[in-house]
């Protein structure tokens, strides 16, 4: 009986160890496929989310992937008989990336981890996050941040990091100048300037007492690329000129620009002249230079006009250099008359140059007013006779201004008429009317 018992023991160990074992495989996600690795023909599909494997005396060895995720391997041992279920979950996803730069460096993690030359195949492990960077001169970077957690968005299968904002690098002296794209301004000395695709933006630099110097830059197709950096040098310079008063009449090299202030630009190594001038004022003159050995030019001048003692000391005169006639009263003998005549002119005139009865002329040397300013006035009457029945007159107020500070009383060709007469002149004309009548 025990010898029995020995050999149905034998028996069920015999068939327990041939018996096959059934795996089910499930997997998560329910899509993903399941290939059984044959060492000698490589993988083949089994099923897509399930499928069942039997297992003999020798190791199964089954693939679970998926685009998008990493693939997870696993081999099955037969272990005992019966059927039982395993659950294979993809956890770890991976994204393709390429980039549309050949040069472009790609950074993970701040890494570098080759050119953009190629495709790689980036891994994000469960509940964790990768950052992606490519990098090009000229080009605004491309970063990107792939997670692979509960509430974020899900990482694509592939991607491209497309390089396609440019970007100059603008450096600008002097130090503290200021950097504007399409009049914002984004910062002092040296900036990088993004130039979205399919646009063009404009760069402008500036800095108080300095001209301002713009560029375009454009980043359309069939146009010029722009540039990767770029130095700008501000070199004319930008004077603001006020008056005193200020609606003074404002020339820059002859030319008159202004009456009320004026922005002067002098331009690298010229020199300008400005002149401002007012009626009652003494007119300024002044030279602004951007040389080298001129010093630095102010950002601000301020001209204040000294008031014009010529101005203040005359009227405005009709009688000025214009030719009078004056009659004499019938009952005047000529010698009476003449003689008149001489003494209202010596009462205003120390020296007569030429007298002559005889022909009716006279004409006195000329009288100088000099000014603090250079200003020089000078001021002769001629007389000339005009009839003898009924005798006449003609009188003459010759008035003259220098157009040269403190200038000889010969230098004619430094005098201009002037249409104002010193106050001292002012009734000549009119004693004259009144005593030969």
């Amino acid at each position: 009986m025990k010898k029995l018992y020995c050999i149905l023991f034998l028996l069920a160990v015999f068939l327990s160890s041939n018996a096959q074992k059934t795996v089910i495989i499930q997997t998560t996600p329910t899509d993903a496929k399941i290939l059984i690795d044959n060492p000698s023909t490589g993988p083949s599909e089994l099923g897509i989310g399930t499928a069942q494997i039997k297992l003999g005396k020798n190791p199964v060895s089954v693939i679970i992937e998926k685009e998008g995720y990493e693939p997870v391997k696993k081999t099955f041992i037969k272990s005992g008989g019966g059927e039982k279920t395993e659950q294979l979950v993809l956890r770890n996803r991976i994204v393709k990336v390429t980039s549309n730069i050949y040069d472009a460096e790609i950074f993970k993690d701040g890494v570098l981890i080759g050119k953009g030359a190629r495709e790689y195949e980036i891994l994000i492990k469960e509940n964790s996050n990768v950052t992606l960077a490519a990098k090009s001169p000229g080009f605004l970077t491309k970063t990107v941040v792939y997670y692979n957690m509960s509430g974020r968005p899900e990482p694509p299968i592939s991607d491209a990091l497309l390089l396609e904002d440019r970007v100059v690098n603008v450096t600008t002296h002097p130090a503290n100048t200021s950097i504007l794209v399409d009049g914002v301004l984004i910062g002092e000395d040296a900036r990088p300037v993004n130039v979205p695709r399919g646009s063009c933006v404009t760069v402008t630099i500036s800095k108080e007492g300095y001209a301002d110097i713009e560029k375009s830059y454009c980043n359309k197709e069939n146009m010029t690329e722009p540039a990767i950096n770029e130095v700008f040098v501000l070199k004319d310079r930008v004077v603001q000129i006020n008056t005193t008063p200020d609606n003074a009449q404002i020339k820059v090299d002859g030319k008159v620009v202004s009456n009320n202030g004026f922005k002067l630009l002098v331009m690298e190594d010229q020199c300008v002249e400005v002149e401002v001038s007012k009626e009652s004022f003494d007119t300024q003159r002044k030279n602004y230079c951007n040389t080298t050995n001129m010093g630095n030019l102010p950002i601000t001048d301020h001209i204040d006009l000294v008031e014009d003692e010529a101005w203040t000391s005359s009227i405005q005169s009709d009688q000025a250099n214009v030719n009078f006639s004056i009659s004499v009263n019938p009952t005047l003998e000529e010698e009476t008359a003449w003689k008149t005549l001489s003494q209202i002119i010596l009462d205003k005139f120390d020296i007569l140059e030429i007298t002559d009865r005889a022909t009716g002329y006279l004409r006195t040397a000329w009288h100088i007013k000099a000014f603090n300013n250079g200003t020089i006035i000078r001021t002769r009457i001629i007389v000339k006779q005009g009839n003898i029945e009924p005798l006449k007159y003609i009188v003459k107020i010759v008035s003259e201004i220098s157009i040269v500070k403190n200038v000889s009383v010969r230098e004619d060709e430094n005098f201009r008429e002037w249409d104002r007469l010193l106050k001292t002149y002012k009734d000549l004309i009119s004693e004259m009317q009144a005593r030969l009548q």
